[in-house]
């Protein structure tokens, strides 16, 4: 049987139809196996609420604390056979079933009816984007005053911050970001996430859901409390700021300079050639590059470069860590690529990141603290 939607949405008549399909293909909720699953992994969500079970539940019963896993199922991100946790969850709902935790029809439906009332609670309701918005990257001038305009309109002259309006629009990220001076890396660094799920997220490419909409927006609204302009934001000292920030910000406007002042062209049809935010695909993940050097059509050079700005030791050691981290990955595609990491930093803070880096960088070919402009004469050696 085939469901055209997330099983998570289904009405109450389509829940029981799934319901009896589950059953008869467990051949009565007596053992559960990997075709089910190859199938759609998704089944496991009916089959937790005929065992009685809350995510944590369930999760507890596979010793693992860590509710993500048993999400992702649920909402089909990825697959059983992705997952170490899949013959053990296989193992233990087979457990339950010759123990009769099954609860029947009317606990599960009952069941199902209060997680449908808390995901209604949490998730609003699915709307269709209000706008159209380009990335950052394609904005023109004119765009982004359009753009503006808009979010003006939305929160009432920016004086009524609804999360609700990033879960529709995830776009506005990058119009609030110009608003208030962040790059991606700022931005990331202030909320503790991945740089990449807030380009995703900006990109439109993940969902922006209300827990994650109310944390960008609880930032924003305090910066811009902080800064005296909530409801009372300057257009032009906005659009200043994505005339500096549009496409790189002030440390990568900077490296794309010295790597012009070499001479290495950024037109792809040239032999040595560079690209800025290159995606390269690593185990069938994307992973955005800030500066990618090729010659011959192979990559050469990785530059990945990050501001450090009144970091704590731990966040900065998390930084690095990721950073070389990523070098890594890059690496087992491309053994021969050089990497460089170029950091800047307070003055003040310079050797504490230089101790960090020394003590976590392992992937790093070169490290730049505070010294971009030695990437100059690392080009042309290289070249």
């Amino acid at each position: 049987m085939k469901f055209s939607k997330d099983l998570r949405d289904l009405d109450e008549k389509e829940f029981r139809k799934l319901y009896t399909y589950i059953e008869e293909r467990t051949g009565g909720f007596r053992e559960v196996n990997e075709e089910l699953f190859k199938e759609n992994p998704q089944y496991i969500f009916p089959i937790r609420l005929a065992l009685g079970l809350s995510q944590l539940n369930f999760m507890t019963k596979l010793n693992c604390i860590n509710k993500q896993w048993i999400r992702h199922f649920e909402a089909g991100r990825q697959g059983f056979k992705q997952s170490k946790l899949y013959p053990k969850a296989i193992e233990m709902i087979n457990e339950l079933f010759q123990k009769g935790h099954v609860v029947g029809i009317k606990k599960t439906i009952e069941v199902w009816k209060k997680c449908r009332a808390g995901r209604a609670a949490f998730f609003f309701s699915p709307e269709e984007q209000k706008y159209e918005i380009k990335k950052i990257s394609k904005m023109t001038q004119e765009d982004f005053i359009k753009y503006f305009g808009y979010l003006k309109k939305e929160t009432d002259n920016f004086k009524n911050l609804d999360p609700k309006i990033l879960v529709i629009n995830p776009q506005f990220i990058s119009i609030f970001r110009m608003i208030l001076g962040l790059s991606h890396k700022n931005l990331s660094i202030l909320l503790y996430k991945d740089p990449k799920a807030v380009r995703n997220h900006e990109y439109r490419e993940y969902k922006v859901m209300p827990r994650v909409a109310k944390m960008y927006m609880d930032l924003f609204e305090k910066l811009m409390k902080e800064r005296k302009i909530i409801g009372d934001v300057n257009m032009e000292s906005a659009l200043k700021n994505f005339r500096r920030m549009s496409t790189f910000d002030e440390l990568e406007i900077k490296i794309k300079k010295i790597i012009e002042s070499v001479s290495i062209d950024f037109n792809e049809n040239s032999g040595v050639h560079a690209k800025i935010h290159h995606v390269s695909q690593i185990n069938k993940k994307s992973m955005n590059i800030d500066f990618m050097i090729f010659d011959g059509g192979l990559p050469i050079v990785a530059i990945e470069a990050t501001k450090l700005s009144n970091i704590k030791t731990k966040d900065l050691t998390h930084r690095i860590a990721y950073l070389d981290h990523r070098f890594q990955m890059l690496k087992t595609k491309h053994p021969n690529l050089t990497t460089m990491m170029i950091l800047q930093c307070d003055k003040s803070n310079k050797d504490r990141a230089r101790r960090v880096a020394d003590r976590e960088i392992i992937n790093t070919d070169v490290c730049l603290i505070n010294e971009t402009q030695n990437l100059s004469e690392f080009l042309n050696e290289l070249f």
